[in-house]
């Protein structure tokens, strides 16, 4: 899913003792893993527009395990929140 010479960027999933298989020969052509835990709030916009734009082009729904409607969403944050255990909660969103 990542062209050569692209940049895998792993926003907030980056937890103590967690761990991550890849295959070394999936790096190769120039492609690189980097991981983002505190992200300034100016750059949700671009992402956005980012997600936007590509919609359809990348399966990003495949991401998705939970969704809640925004009704629920006091029920979301602690089904979401990872607070040091396991869980089977890969990607949660709000759909309005």
């Amino acid at each position: 899913m990542l062209r050569n010479g692209g940049t895998f960027v792993e926003i907030g999933n980056i937890v103590p003792d967690s761990k991550a298989e890849i295959y070394p020969s999936q790096l190769l052509r120039g492609k690189k893993i980097v991981g983002s835990l505190m992200y300034r709030p100016s750059i949700i916009p671009m992402v956005l527009s980012f997600l936007v734009k590509t919609q359809g082009k990348y399966p990003f729904d495949k991401m998705i395990s939970h969704r809640f409607p925004l009704a629920q969403i006091n029920e979301a944050f602690p089904v979401a929140e990872w607070s040091g255990r396991q869980t089977e909660v890969t990607r949660a969103v709000l759909v309005p």
